[in-house]
């Protein structure tokens, strides 16, 4: 319960249930065929973890580390692996991969399964899978799969025990109420009001009004160096090479406009395209169920609902395309049917399908006469492409052969900028008014990873159309500027922080009057403050509501008790706060529906993650871990490029 409501202050409430249930959807993706693994026995070499009867190996982390790092480079292009895997993210994956093993093996034991039909309509409703008609294509998803190096039986293994320990969990991850008499004592903490009595003693009040001596400003700033540390800036060198650099192409020839119509005979031939409804079946037997309904004049899609099934329309397919999708077996069969017709039950990777042929559209061929305008266009952007290609090429060959940006630039005639310096984000400290192309990101963002003196390089600004070279002639360290710069801002900084020094001891001399049982006005003019005293108030609830937004000295009275004072910085050295818990007016939520209804949804939320991880440690506790921490280290070097295969 301290957890639960350490949450409902922090506003993670559910986390745990949501990154529970994404974990296990997750793994669907990402484990090796778990039907094949090993028995009991001792950890091996190349195994991770054993969990029960079950083998967790290298390859299988590994895996699932490369999907994750890929997925964080989508937020943070820059992050390397050394970045990724820094404090426990390996340990971490590792111990995901546990849990969800030991909770498949618990869910079997208490006889939970899954049926191969609901798992085929689960692979059929997949959104990756689907082809551009929408539906189900077989060959998307097994591309898909031989991506992340999967075969279609291991990820359909994978479905299955994923869903099964989420039949497991999703019970109690979800749970609905919570006992009135259980919420409303913590709605009501939410509900107290503290007040408390503050006086502010300024800094500025206090600080000198002489300038510091030569001595003290400089070991100011020798001790404040970071404070005016300017991040490293460079200046970039590049020159860009679009389209309008590229030598003019010669039209295409009626010979060559001749040839491209022979090599795209089968695109221009006549042919056939038909649109179909179709419906999946696991069983033969349901399968014809379907298609008698449907020749006995039902629709498809009202006998698909019938047997608790969707059908899925095929828009436009030629013979050859659909073909690639199902079998061209299915094919030369559905492209033979008359309009209208009921084809099927053919069998399919996923059992059978039932089709019915919606229409079928003749498309007469196209003469060399008609698609003369076609084949020149694409032949012009084809010997554009080529030239670009030829002048990349030529660039790249004299930036091998040691070439300079600005000897490229002069050879290509091209125009050849030179920035000020910048930092990594475009900014120049120097000139405010600097802006950066953003199109030119790339080119920034190499620049930023060569030294001074590095050989230019070229890089793609937009692939195939737009390149630039580029190099580094100047990096200027990071580092503070000279202090006879900056004086002026050292010296009002000094002056500021001794405020801030006096300001300390003026607050702790308050604290000790007030302690010693003075007021706190009285207190604070016998320090020396001539501010007055204020009055501070607030509920529990306010802080929760915004947390980011609440003032600091309202934030303290929630962490003091009753009667205590204490001093509080305050933000940017502005000075300093005493603040006095006055009182404390406790709440009473119980005729606040909304707030009572809010914390409920939280409660059962945060039950829920406590029931879940009870679930998690019965199935560790039934199918014991066993962590191999040697190889654990040595998968760590291997994914950082320290160690062998």
């Amino acid at each position: 319960m301290i957890q639960f409501f350490r949450a409902i202050l922090t506003s993670k409430i559910g986390a745990a249930v949501a990154l529970t249930l994404l974990v296990i959807l997750g793994f669907a993706f990402v484990l090796g065929d778990v039907t094949g693994m090993s028995g009991a026995g001792q950890v091996g070499d190349n195994v991770i973890a054993k969990v029960g009867s079950r083998d967790i190996t290298m390859q299988d982390v590994r895996q699932r580390v490369q999907i994750e790092y890929r997925r964080a480079q989508q937020q943070n292009p820059q992050l390397t692996m050394d970045q990724f895997l820094a404090g426990d993210t390996l340990d971490a994956l590792i111990n995901q991969t546990v849990e969800l093993y030991a909770l498949e093996q618990y869910a079997r034991a208490q006889g939970i399964g899954i049926d191969r039909e609901s798992i085929d309509a689960e692979i059929a409703r997949t959104p990756g899978f689907a082809g551009v008609s929408g539906s189900f294509d077989q060959e998307i998803m097994r591309q898909a799969l031989q991506q992340q190096g999967m075969s279609v039986d291991q990820y359909r293994a994978n479905l299955v025990n994923a869903s099964i320990v989420r039949q497991l969990v999703a019970a109690y991850g979800t749970l609905r109420d919570a006992p009135r008499g259980l919420v409303v004592p913590y709605a009501s903490l939410l509900m107290e009001r503290r007040v408390g009595d503050a006086t502010f003693v300024p800094a500025s009040r206090f600080a000198p009004t002489a300038n510091p001596t030569p001595q003290q400003l400089q070991a100011f700033y020798t001790a404040q160096r970071q404070r005016y540390l300017l991040p490293e800036r460079r200046v970039v060198r590049y020159a860009v090479i679009d389209q309008s650099h590229v030598p003019a192409v010669a039209p295409p020839t009626a010979a060559q406009i001749a040839e491209a119509y022979r090599a795209a005979s089968a695109e221009f031939a006549a042919r056939e395209t038909r649109r179909f409804n179709q419906v999946i079946v696991e069983t033969r037997a349901a399968a014809d169920r379907i298609a008698a309904a449907a020749r006995a004049g039902q629709s498809l899609d009202a006998a698909a609902r019938a047997a608790g099934l969707s059908a899925a329309r095929i828009d436009a397919a030629n013979k050859e395309s659909f073909a690639a999708s199902t079998s061209a077996a299915v094919a030369d069969t559905a492209f033979a049917a008359a309009q209208g017709g009921i084809v099927g039950p053919l069998p399919v990777p996923l059992g059978f399908v039932v089709l019915h042929v919606e229409s079928a559209t003749s498309i007469p061929q196209r003469t060399l006469a008609d698609v003369t305008p076609l084949l020149t266009q694409r032949l012009n952007e084809q010997h554009q492409q080529e030239a670009m290609v030829d002048l990349f090429n030529n660039v790249q060959d004299a930036l091998n052969g040691g070439a300079s940006v600005a000897e490229i630039a002069t050879d290509k005639h091209l125009t050849l900028v030179e920035t000020p310096a910048i930092l990594a984000n475009g900014q120049s400290l120097a000139n405010p008014a600097y802006r950066w192309e953003a199109r030119l990101n790339p080119l920034l963002s190499a620049a930023f990873q060569m030294h001074q003196g590095d050989a230019a390089q070229l890089v793609t600004i937009e692939d195939g159309r737009v390149f630039a070279a580029v190099d580094v002639p100047t990096t200027i360290a990071a580092a503070p500027p000279p202090l006879a710069e900056i004086a002026a801002r050292v010296t009002a900084d000094w002056k500021q922080a001794e405020g801030a020094k006096r300001a300390r001891d003026v607050a702790r001399r308050i604290l000790a009057n007030v302690e010693r049982g003075q007021s706190m006005s009285a207190a604070s003019t016998a320090a020396g403050n001539s501010l007055s005293v204020q009055q501070i108030t607030a509920r529990r609830i306010d802080t929760v509501i915004a947390p980011g937004r609440v003032p600091p000295e309202v934030a303290l009275l929630f962490a003091m008790d009753g009667g205590t004072v204490r001093t509080l910085e305050m933000p940017g050295g502005s000075g300093w706060m005493v603040i006095k818990l006055a009182r404390i007016e406790p709440g009473d939520a119980s005729g606040d529906q909304q707030v009572i209804t809010g914390v409920g949804r939280e409660f059962v939320q945060a039950l829920g993650a406590d029931y879940v991880q009870i679930l998690v440690n019965a199935a560790r506790a039934q199918f014991p871990v066993n962590i191999n921490r040697e190889a654990v280290r040595t998968l760590r070097e291997q994914l950082l490029g320290r160690g062998g295969n």
